[in-house]
């Protein structure tokens, strides 16, 4: 079973939990409860993941796409809507595509920080994941924490509260700005 249904079936997106932890997150930040069509994108944003090896390399780093996939053209403006909130929610993702940042993105992002971290350890050893995220923390692909020599537990709250942060202060957190300023810089740098 590849790495991403895995976390969806019993990782730290799992189906049920992870929506669970983002609507929890989503009213903290909004201070309301979310639309239908906000809700649904709460609930599906994820399912991307399914069959991919893993969760942040070329493969699953497209999760989003796959999301919004199922909703874009289905279901009308509905669709739609929904589409547009998942495609947003992730940074890389919106990044590298020269996308805005959705209301989605926050509210993800706290969500990792409000899980209790004996579940978020018991479930990401479960999937596997948490050995992915830790190998990309210590090659540098998240700006701004390192899991070199940490242990599980000191990694995650290096990571909770950077993922608080990010999603209390989305863009104006200065890793978020700092990647999406990188990616804008970048694609100008391309254009003739």
């Amino acid at each position: 079973m590849k790495r991403g249904t895995k976390s969806i079936l019993f990782g730290v997106h799992q189906f049920l939990l992870h929506p669970l932890f983002v609507l929890q997150a989503w009213i903290i930040i909004y201070r309301s409860v979310p639309t239908l069509a906000e809700f649904m994108a709460i609930l599906t944003h994820d399912l991307g993941y399914l069959g991919m090896p893993n969760m942040d390399g070329a493969e699953g780093s497209s999760h989003p796409a796959r999301s919004a996939a199922f909703w874009r053209g289905k279901f009308g403006d509905f669709g739609n809507e929904v589409a547009d909130i998942i495609i947003g929610h992730s940074r890389f993702h919106a990044a590298a595509n020269r996308l805005p940042l959705s209301k989605l993105f926050q509210p993800d992002k706290l969500s990792t920080a409000l899980y209790p971290r004996w579940l978020y350890l018991l479930l990401g050893n479960l999937s596997g994941e948490i050995k992915e995220y830790m190998h990309h923390y210590s090659k540098g692909l998240y700006t701004g924490v390192t899991a070199e020599g940490q242990s599980q537990t000191q990694w995650l709250i290096e990571i909770q509260g950077h993922l608080a942060l990010m999603g209390l202060k989305g863009e104006d957190y200065h890793l978020v700005a700092d990647q999406m300023q990188r990616s804008e810089n970048e694609g100008n740098n391309g254009r003739t």
